[in-house]
């Protein structure tokens, strides 16, 4: 009798301490042993993430067991046990190559590994547009927007976006104005892919096409700035959102027109774009 109530207690009191999804979400900030990162840049990947709002560990699922809990990644890479309000990596996928040993170039170039460096990369960007040294923090930015897009998954890309429009801001700053447009045309086609930030793609595509018109009449600079005026147009229709302004695309049309001889075709498309445009904003 006294064996069973001792084994009731024991159960009871590791059901009591099982851990959740939001202590294994702190695990993996905290204390990943995979990282190649430095504490200083953990901490900056953990606040970063805090303040985007973006989830900070790789989608996983959770099974509860009454005394224990299990997490496997999505992807299958990784399984944790979680009791006694701590988490053990249980097991983990590793490639093995021709001679039965583990592909460390592979390993090298995980997506955990590349995400690291990106974050390195963002820290140094911050830090040199800090000291107003915008050649490098143009560069850094830059390259962290390329690491984050390499490694594909929804929180990355939203991080390579933001990464563009800084390297944007930066190259402004230098006045590489075909780097810095550039840089936030690609941040703008990377909000547009997600359907949550249909938007900001939008407002995105304005500043581009208000960047173009300012920079000289020429022919291309007016023909990039209407095309991104519509594309403005058509995300802010397809989210619901009036926000997008007529007069800036018709004078974009006034001043194209002024350059080059429209063709009867090329006056009708852009007379019934300004149309769905005017309607737009009485919405």
């Amino acid at each position: 009798m006294f064996f069973l109530i001792f084994l009731i207690f024991i159960g009871y009191y590791f059901y009591k301490r099982k851990p959740d999804a939001n202590s294994f979400r702190e695990y993996i900030l905290t204390n990943n042993s995979n990282s190649s990162s430095s504490s200083s840049q953990d901490l900056f990947k953990f606040f970063n993430k805090l303040l985007v709002g973006q989830p900070s560990v790789p989608e996983f699922k959770l099974e509860d067991y009454y005394c224990f809990s299990v997490v496997s990644f999505k992807d299958g890479t990784a399984t944790y046990v979680g009791f006694l309000n701590k988490w053990y990596l249980w097991s983990k996928i590793e490639v093995v190559n021709s001679n039965g040993r583990g592909d460390r170039s592979r390993r090298k170039n995980s997506a955990q590994d590349i995400e690291g460096l990106a974050y390195g990369d963002k820290e140094a960007a911050i830090r040199a547009k800090g000291n107003k040294d915008y050649h490098t923090a143009a560069r850094s930015f830059l390259s962290a927007a390329k690491r984050f897009k390499k490694i594909g998954d929804e929180s990355n890309l939203l991080e390579a976006a933001n990464c563009y429009e800084d390297a944007y801001k930066a190259f402004q700053q230098i006045k590489q104005t075909d780097k810095a447009f550039e840089a936030l045309e690609t941040a703008a086609s990377i909000y547009e892919r997600n359907e949550r930030q249909s938007t900001r793609a939008a407002r995105v595509y304005e500043i581009l096409a208000e960047q173009y018109k300012k920079t000289n009449s020429s022919q291309f600079n007016l023909e990039k700035a209407l095309k991104m005026h519509r594309k403005a147009a058509d995300l802010f229709e397809l989210d619901g959102d009036g926000s997008c302004d007529p007069s800036g695309f018709a004078t974009a049309c006034k001043e194209y027109d002024q350059l080059t001889t429209l063709t009867p075709c090329q006056t009708h498309i852009l007379l019934g774009a300004k149309k769905n445009l005017e309607i737009e904003d009485l919405r």
